[in-house]
């Protein structure tokens, strides 16, 4: 929880950052920037889990409400989601399926998916899964991460929805 106030108070610091149209996972601090490209399509590559695997796992689903955006190029957050129900420090991170959502579209809208070890940029994909986070713990706390590109005000502004993430482990 610390580690999120820590870096939402950096979200101000890193607003005027370009990113690259690309999917991309990043390393922290967990601010999108160009490095660690994956693409979010990796879910149909690896989409058979074995018998042991299944036999050990669990899952939590974590849900929050997006910011309201009324400022391009700015970076928005959802508050942490925070792991809940079954899930140790020992668990490790396998399949994270995401839902998220706002008011309305707007050209230039880029979001990301971030844990406490990286981001995955799931622009365009409301809905998804992916295991670009295998292996890391699943005892950790995601957010989303919203910026619509460019300068100016957005009016109307854009007001979040319910965004939810599911992290499966095992």
């Amino acid at each position: 929880m610390k580690l999120f106030k820590i870096l939402s108070g950096m979200c101000v610091i890193f607003m005027g950052a370009q990113v690259s149209a690309s999917e991309q996972l990043l390393p922290p601090p967990l601010i999108p920037s160009k490095s660690n490209q994956v693409s979010i399509t990796d879910l149909s590559s690896q989409q058979a889990l074995s018998a042991t695997q299944a036999s050990n796992a669990g899952a939590w689903v974590g849900v929050a409400v997006g910011a309201t955006q009324y400022q391009k190029g700015a970076l928005y957050s959802t508050p942490p989601i925070s792991p809940i129900g079954p899930v140790t420090s020992a668990s490790i991170t396998n399949l994270v399926n995401w839902t998220y959502s706002y008011s309305r579209n707007v050209a230039g809208q880029r979001v990301w998916l971030c844990n406490y070890a990286r981001c995955l940029e799931i622009t365009g994909a409301k809905v998804g899964g992916t295991y670009g986070f295998s292996g890391d713990s699943a005892y950790s706390q995601f957010a989303f991460y919203f910026r619509v590109t460019g300068t100016g005000t957005i009016s109307p502004p854009i007001y979040g929805g319910q965004d939810q993430v599911i992290v499966n482990f095992q």
